[in-house]
């Protein structure tokens, strides 16, 4: 099966608008209970992704959703790492400047990408010029 190009662009855009329409922020240790997941950011330079994070008594624990605890989507394993190894804990949040950039180019691509068939000839359409 065959795609035409707008479809195949759209894909690419939905692709494209789920993955690169976040952004992180980093938080204190005392805010990740109001945050549903979590990325750890280690010492050594080791990232881990915890969801249901809590600190307590310089410590920080959370369920780890990392490819090398899992064996897959429904099993996890609980994580605790001191406070004086995190070196930065962050969130990910919707970034409406990235997600207005990505709209803009995808429906300027999108737009760019028509094609007409007449008589046996392709003829792109334009927008910025008139025959």
């Amino acid at each position: 099966m065959i795609l035409s190009r707008p479809v195949s662009l759209a894909l690419v855009g939905l692709f494209l608008w789920q993955t690169g329409c976040v952004s992180y922020r980093q938080i204190a240790p005392n805010e990740v209970t109001d945050h549903e997941a979590v990325r750890v950011t280690l010492a050594d330079g080791d990232e881990i992704s915890m969801r249901d994070p809590t600190t307590s008594m310089g410590t920080l624990t959370g369920e780890q959703h990392d490819k090398e605890c899992c064996r897959g989507p429904d099993e996890a394993g609980s994580v605790t790492v001191p406070l004086t190894e995190v070196r930065e804990i962050e969130v990910s949040e919707f970034d409406s400047t990235k997600t207005a950039i990505l709209g803009v180019f995808l429906a300027a691509a999108t737009a760019a990408s028509f094609t007409v068939k007449i008589e046996g000839y392709s003829r792109s359409w334009s927008l910025c010029c008139s025959e």
